[in-house]
């Protein structure tokens, strides 16, 4: 039973976890703003301000999405342990080892 309610739990979650993606912010047009258009030059400024504003709540967001990603791994790595013991060991390929 209670595995049920695990794997139903996951399920109701992951749209959840989808709808919460870090999305980079639109970078302004590369557009030298004008020196005699004060209100042409204002817009691009603001459109510069926005996008440097956004970029911190972006960044901020993946690093949250990182810890998350962290602890997520951490936890079935644990459980995998617990499962598996001695068996629980890492399968590698041995040209993924080699020096590219």
């Amino acid at each position: 039973m209670t595995i049920r309610l695990a794997i139903i739990a996951i399920v109701v979650s992951a749209p959840c976890a989808l709808a919460q993606g870090c999305f980079p912010p639109e970078q302004p047009y590369a557009y030298e703003p004008p020196t005699d258009d004060p209100e042409l030059r204002e817009i691009v400024r603001n459109q510069y301000q926005t996008y440097i504003e956004e970029s911190e709540g972006y960044m901020n967001c993946l690093q949250s999405e990182i810890g998350r990603a962290q602890a997520e791994t951490r936890e079935v790595m644990n459980r995998w342990v617990e499962y598996f013991g001695a068996e629980a060991t890492m399968r590698y390929d041995e040209s993924d080892m080699s020096v590219r």
